[in-house]
């Protein structure tokens, strides 16, 4: 069992200045120059994948709840996730601490001390890994859009840190426990939405100050947030194709009626003639 304390307290409306601070540093560290090898030789030049996004997600994310003063980043990389393990000691260099996948398959794991006794959890994860994507995102969306949820949510947590002040396991168990209950919810309520602030119409993935990434490509491989655009977009396109058939078969039907009325026309111009010709 872990014996690690659990500390819940309000939350603190500066956990979003020290995500942003976070923020800046975690780009400094990506998208500084460094030193890549290429044809056996090195080149300075800057990194060649990483357009990342960087969002705030976790307890700390949402206004008005509850929280372990943990600041808990998401790092959507575009690109391969196995160059990100190029800059660690980078990382290392601004105290982070490399925890690799730590339980997750495809994740990259950083942990971070900072004043006040804060942490910092990053979870990094290529942009092609939609489960792990939305499942720290959607039920962030869910609970700020939910506040009666959000206060039951409160009141767990609280209950669960008086219950268990010294077991993080048993505190997480109980949690999760309530959290899995509420997922198909925040799932349903993701694909609801027309658009929401990070989860935005047609599959982008965006935050203030960030690059944006088009996840559109994923679309034929199931991107969930993204199927409720993807019917009504199938729906357009069945629209404008039934549409463009309605074209084509008035475009028929004039074409067949202007050939017929062509058709009589000529006919009776062969009958005058016909007419004219027995006149003579």
């Amino acid at each position: 069992m872990n014996l690690k304390s659990v500390t819940v307290v309000e939350h603190d409306p500066r956990w979003k200045e020290l995500f942003l601070e976070e923020e800046k540093q975690i780009k400094d560290v990506i998208f500084k120059d460094y030193k890549c090898k290429k044809s056996n030789e090195y080149d300075e030049t800057p990194s060649p994948l990483l357009t990342v996004n960087v969002f705030h997600c976790g307890s700390t994310s949402v206004p008005g709840l509850k929280a372990k003063p943990v600041i808990d980043i998401l790092l959507v990389v575009n690109g391969n996730i196995s160059e990100l393990d190029e800059m660690n000691e980078r990382f290392e260099s601004s105290h982070y601490q490399i925890r690799g996948e730590n339980g997750i398959a495809g994740r990259r794991f950083f942990t971070k001390r900072i004043p006040n006794h804060i942490w910092v959890n990053m979870h990094a994860f290529q942009f092609d890994n939609i489960t792990d994507i939305e499942r720290h995102l959607t039920f962030r969306d869910y609970l700020i859009a939910h506040p009666i949820i959000l206060e039951q949510y409160a009141n767990l947590k609280s209950e669960l840190a008086s219950k268990f002040p010294n077991s993080i396991d048993d505190y997480w168990e109980g949690k999760n426990l309530w959290i899995k209950s509420h997922e198909k919810k925040s799932n349903y309520f993701v694909l609801s939405q027309n658009s929401s602030t990070e989860l935005s119409s047609c599959i982008f993935y965006t935050d203030s100050n960030t690059n944006i990434i088009d996840l559109s490509p994923l679309k034929s491989k199931g991107f969930n947030s993204g199927s409720y655009h993807n019917n009504n977009n199938n729906n357009n396109n069945n629209n404008n194709n039934n549409n463009n058939n309605n074209n084509n078969n008035n475009n028929n039907n004039n074409n067949n009626n202007n050939n017929n009325n062509n058709n009589n026309n000529n006919n009776n111009n062969n009958n005058n003639n016909n007419n004219n010709n027995n006149n003579l």
